[in-house]
């Protein structure tokens, strides 16, 4: 008699569970992480003050999105602040949007860009401009049209390469602008 109720409960179990087709499930390409107000400080040391460490730059953002293989998306747009070992910002970026590649370390700015060189007085816009954090004079770099204003000078061109602190940079096009002659 329980063999015969236990055959009966497996039997309607069998019947009620649809084995007919399976739903595939997708895979989830969207961020790992997503935060708001965000403000990150990035310190590394420097070989002419040995081991100790200091605040190299600053990111700020309303938000940030944070993917599985580490590449970060600022679609809210995204402000930096470069300090120079003396804590003085050397240069800030601000742009509407802005993205991280992990893999190739490399920062790319959207959409009304503006780089302030605070040192130099010098200041670039364009709407595009990638970083590349450390040195080499092509640091900061863009294909697309830029202006890049100095103390005596304005500068219309495409392309541009600049070393981190701004302090050389080349227009690859000019194509115009306005220059003051010392005597």
């Amino acid at each position: 008699m329980k063999l015969g109720k236990l055959f009966l409960i497996f039997t309607a179990m069998m019947i009620s569970c649809d084995t007919s087709e399976v739903t595939k499930v997708q895979e989830y390409h969207g961020p790992m992480y997503e935060l708001t107000d965000v403000e990150t400080l990035y310190s590394e040391g420097e070989e002419e003050v040995d081991t100790v460490a200091f605040v190299k730059f600053k990111l700020m953002a309303d938000r940030q999105m944070i993917f599985e293989n580490e590449n970060m998306e600022f679609p809210e747009g995204i402000y930096i602040e470069n300090y120079k070992i003396d804590g003085t910002v050397a240069f800030t970026l601000k742009a509407n949007t802005g993205y991280y590649d992990a893999k190739e370390k490399v920062y790319k700015a959207e959409g009304n860009v503006i780089l302030r060189n605070l040192v130099e007085e010098q200041q670039v816009n364009s709407e595009e401009l990638y970083w590349e954090p450390g040195p080499g004079d092509d640091a900061i770099y863009t294909d697309k049209f830029v202006i890049v204003k100095t103390k005596s000078e304005v500068i219309y061109g495409e392309g541009l390469r600049a070393s981190q602190n701004f302090e050389k940079f080349k227009i690859l096009k000019p194509s115009e602008g306005s220059f003051v002659i010392e005597e």
